[in-house]
């Protein structure tokens, strides 16, 4: 082997150094998504793992470095067109060189990232997601859910310490007396890789508990476009036109509406806009009542004059027909009068021919019934007497088989079957264990009785 030449790993390692520099000196423009940003505050370095995905799936991987001069010109940048920070998720455009270290390996060094190839990426997202709404037939189905006539009982999702929930509350607040609104915040991040997942987290804790609720509003500050990205997002847009409350979305000023404010029941805007719509239903719902109240009062007073009219000419009809009346009456009772003075003596006449008919019979009443009576107490005295025989009789054959069993039962019918008493001592013997042998015991027969010596005592198997 003295004819082979052996290198250093480190000979190695500068040479691939030394060919990288001449080659990709100026370096190049890449296509990636940052998976995990990385960034390390005490030293400001970032060291961001890139990807590339191709039907969801990862394709290529590589890490990256962006040093902390370049990381703050980079996120200055981009904070001034994207309007927010560098973050996980994103798709960017960057311009970058491949460097080598001897110890950690190839990676590549990013100089600059364009800001708006994210916003470009971020546009083609949400088109994406709007289309998608549209197939699944979802874009509208918020949107078509019957408006709440007044909202009294809301679900806010927001932040506690959000400019726009606090621009909300001053609102509210001030009608809080007047009006009866309960309102319930469901905290959640408002932008970020995490405000994704805990917006639909507490959308789905809304839908649980929609009984207690007649909307949801989404409210928020103002922000870039990039940094409402989450509103964009398919799964929470989904989640929102699949509520089944009203959603309301005041999440501050863009230029560019979100698809979650598109496919929401109705977009407020700003919070302070959706403040005012709910105090807006409040007004709108006295003002008709108060309207309703002017109606019911104008229409109860014109029906007051048409019935008082009424009463009067019914009060007139009456008097003339009361006094009409009196006066027929007056002439049937003149005519009355006059013949009840003509038709007064037959009348009498034809009265006490009916009262001696009404003494005759009273006098004969008594004697009839006299006479029933003193028939109904025979037939009750004859059946009686029957009914007392058939009693007696039915006693007397009881009391026969009662004393035929009696007699059945007795100690000398018994004997007279074969069985017979055992005494001991003149004591009839009930306890088997009592006697032993030797004993003189008699047995007492029909016939007789038998005195005798006991040999042996057989017990039964089963005692």
């Amino acid at each position: 082997m003295s004819d082979i030449k052996v290198y250093q790993l480190s000979d190695i390692g500068k040479s691939l150094q030394n060919m990288i520099e001449t080659h990709y000196q100026s370096g190049f423009w890449i296509k990636a998504e940052i998976s995990k940003l990385n960034f390390y505050p005490k030293t400001g370095h970032c060291f961001p793992d890139l990807v590339e995905r191709k039907d969801g799936k990862i394709k290529a991987q590589m890490r990256s470095i962006i040093w902390s001069t370049h990381y703050q010109k980079i996120n200055k940048n981009f904070l001034k067109i994207a309007k927010t920070p560098l973050e996980d998720g994103m798709n960017i455009l960057f311009r970058a060189k491949l460097s080598f270290h001897q110890t950690y390996g190839f990676s590549l060094q990013i100089l600059r990232i364009d800001p708006q190839f994210t916003l470009g990426e971020l546009a083609v997202e949400k088109d994406k997601c709007i289309q998608q709404l549209q197939q699944e037939d979802l874009f509208h189905k918020n949107k078509k859910l019957t408006s709440p006539v007044l909202i009294k009982r809301l679900a806010i999702i927001s932040y506690n310490t959000s400019k726009g929930y606090a621009d909300f509350l001053s609102i509210i607040n001030q009608y809080k007396e007047k009006y009866n609104l309960h309102y319930q915040l469901f905290p959640s991040l408002l932008q970020g890789d995490k405000a994704e997942q805990q917006l639909i987290e507490q959308l789905q804790l809304i839908e649980k508990r929609k009984d207690a609720f007649d909307a949801v509003c989404i409210l928020r500050g103002g922000g870039g476009e990039v940094g409402m990205n989450c509103y964009n997002s398919y799964q929470v847009s989904k989640t929102v036109a699949e509520m089944s409350l009203p959603v309301y979305t005041g999440i501050g000023h863009s230029t560019n509406e979100t698809v979650c404010e598109m496919i929401a029941h109705q977009n407020c805007i700003t919070p302070t806009d959706f403040a005012y719509e709910v105090i807006q239903k409040f007004k709108d719902y006295a003002f008709r009542i108060e309207t309703a109240q002017d109606q019911l009062k104008a229409c109860i007073s014109s029906i007051f004059v048409t019935e008082e009219e009424e009463l009067l000419q019914l009060s007139t009809n009456f008097k003339k027909q009361v006094k009409s009346l009196v006066r027929f009456q007056s002439q049937l009772l003149l005519q009355f009068n006059k013949r009840m003075y003509s038709e007064s003596p037959k009348l009498i006449k034809k009265a006490k021919l009916n009262l001696k008919q009404i003494q005759s019979g009273i006098k004969r009443q008594p004697v009839f019934t006299l006479h029933a009576a003193q028939q109904h107490i025979k037939h009750q005295q004859h059946l009686l007497h029957i009914l007392s025989k058939k009693s007696l009789a039915n006693k007397h054959l009881l009391l026969k088989n009662q004393e035929h069993r009696i007699n059945s039962f007795s100690p000398e019918r018994i004997l007279q079957r074969g069985y017979s008493l055992i005494l001991k001592n003149g004591k009839i013997v009930t306890d088997f264990t009592s006697l032993k042998k030797g004993d003189v015991i008699e047995n007492v027969t029909s016939q007789g009785k038998i005195k005798s010596n006991i040999k042996s005592i057989e017990p039964n198997e089963k005692d």
